[in-house]
């Protein structure tokens, strides 16, 4: 099972400091996997947008942690759309 997990909960994860490999080990013993999409990334960058000093910190941090993740067994996914117009040659 893939599990698409909302950009609150990334940040989330990221605040309560939560091993990647640990976390990706156990869900894999379930059969379960995370599977980040492009949408995850978009928003995750959007946080670079503000002039805050804070607010790139963050971004920072939130791409570092996202990283340890994408490195272990994870699944990416494509959202139908994207499916949909590689399919009609766009």
């Amino acid at each position: 099972m893939d599990i698409y997990l909302d950009t609150n909960l990334w940040n989330a994860l990221c605040d309560q400091a939560v091993e990647p490999e640990e976390f990706v080990r156990r869900l894999a013993g379930k059969n379960a996997y995370l599977a980040p999409g492009i949408h995850i990334f978009y928003e995750l960058a959007r946080t670079f947008r503000s002039s805050d000093k804070q607010a790139v910190d963050r971004g920072k941090k939130l791409f570092s942690y996202f990283k340890k993740f994408i490195e272990v067994n994870t699944h990416c996914v494509k959202d139908n759309m994207e499916l949909l117009a590689k399919k009609c040659g766009h």
